[in-house]
């Protein structure tokens, strides 16, 4: 076969090859880079809400999940090149409403800690189809820590109460005790 024959037929089968799902191997690297996109997210969301806590109290952490907190998702997905988002199925911000496949993944969440899982290991990665081609998507748990029960937990400031009332009328994202679940951090990327 000629050279140009040969580098056409190599350029097919990358090309090919490209367009194939994910394998095993894609599967754990693709789990692995989410893992630690959500760590990022959760650990600087952590520490600006630690920060608002200290600057202004539950009052300024409020302000923290509401602004901060896509902020950071955006810096996150410029930098990484996925969609990052937080969703619950008790939403304090309708704007995070989950879809299907992440409203399956928190069921599936709620079930596993009925029978006693650790909700800080919670994930759940698959690839869909998306009406844009193939997607890899990933749901990690995020478990309720002392730092949310100012803001999420069974006895609030009047305050907080009041700002979060105002903030969001509808806020079904209170009554949490430490270690429930309050939602997942969720991460798309397209294949």
């Amino acid at each position: 076969m000629p050279k140009s024959t040969l580098i056409a037929v190599a350029a097919i089968a990358a090309v090919h090859a490209s367009a194939q799902p994910a394998g095993a191997e894609d599967l754990t690297a693709l789990t692995a880079e989410a893992k630690g996109i959500a760590m990022e997210f959760a650990n600087t969301l952590k520490s600006e809400l630690k920060s608002g806590l200290i600057d202004g109290g539950p009052e300024s952490a409020i302000e923290v999940c509401n602004r901060k907190a896509p902020e950071i998702a955006k810096k996150l997905e410029a930098r990484h090149g996925w969609r990052i988002s937080r969703t619950s199925l008790r939403l304090r911000n309708e704007k995070n409403a989950p879809d299907p496949f992440e409203k399956e993944a928190l069921r599936k969440f709620d079930a596993d800690l009925e029978m006693g899982a650790d909700p800080s290991t919670m994930m759940v990665a698959d690839v869909v189809e998306t009406s844009d081609g193939k997607a890899f998507r990933f749901v990690k748990a995020i478990p309720v820590a002392s730092v949310c029960l100012g803001c999420h937990g069974e006895s609030l400031d009047p305050d907080v109460a009041a700002k979060l009332a105002e903030m969001y009328p509808g806020d079904d994202a209170i009554g949490y005790q430490m270690l429930d679940l309050r939602g997942a951090f969720t991460l798309e990327k397209p294949l």
